[in-house]
């Protein structure tokens, strides 16, 4: 249970989820974790926070290849059945990086390799056959070091099982062209 194995230390970050940074008390490791917190609300709710979570154990079923995906631990249900899913922690998104480098134009190095990062993020998402059809800074992490990580599998879909998104709710400035022209199909191309 949660409340037995974790801690929580800070609220990290609030959308339609909480995210909290978090301690494993039962380990004598310093080391903490990202706690994202879905309510439970009903049955559909449920349908879509599995959905998620199967989309994250396929994405680390080959830990070399995945290292521009979030490393996603497991999960737990709440005794007030909130779905609790543990993450690695990192430091800020890249949308917050850009807002606060005010020189990140100087480095085309830097920029070179976060691109490389995304789209490595991005080619294996396709590869193991999932479209994540939110990509945005947001939804993208990065580490002290400059290691980015792609995050937020919440409106991500399995292509072989010949599934669309029921919903379109991604980000207005991100949403691909092709949610405007209401295709009833999508490809890899919506993240690109």
């Amino acid at each position: 249970m949660i409340d037995d194995e974790f801690k929580k230390i800070l609220l990290i970050g609030q959308g339609n989820d909480k995210v909290y940074k978090v301690k494993n008390i039962t380990k004598n490791d310093n080391k903490c974790y990202a706690l994202k917190e879905i309510p439970f609300l009903n049955e559909n709710d449920e349908k879509e926070i599995l959905d998620e979570v199967n989309i994250l154990m396929k994405l680390q079923s080959d830990e070399y290849e995945a290292e521009n995906i979030i490393k996603f631990y497991g999960y737990t249900i709440s005794p007030n059945n909130n779905y609790n899913l543990i993450f690695e922690l990192l430091n800020m998104t890249l949308a917050n990086y850009i807002h606060n480098k005010t020189n990140i134009k100087d480095s085309i190095m830097l920029i070179k390799s976060y691109l490389y990062q995304i789209l490595s993020a991005v080619e294996y998402c396709h590869n193991k056959g999932i479209i994540h059809f939110d990509i945005k800074p947001q939804n993208i992490l990065i580490n002290k070091i400059g290691e980015l990580k792609l995050i937020d599998f919440g409106l991500s879909y399995e292509k072989s099982l010949d599934s669309v998104p029921n919903y379109i709710v991604n980000t207005l400035n991100y949403r691909p062209p092709e949610v405007f022209l209401y295709q009833q199909s999508y490809n890899e191309s919506v993240d690109i």
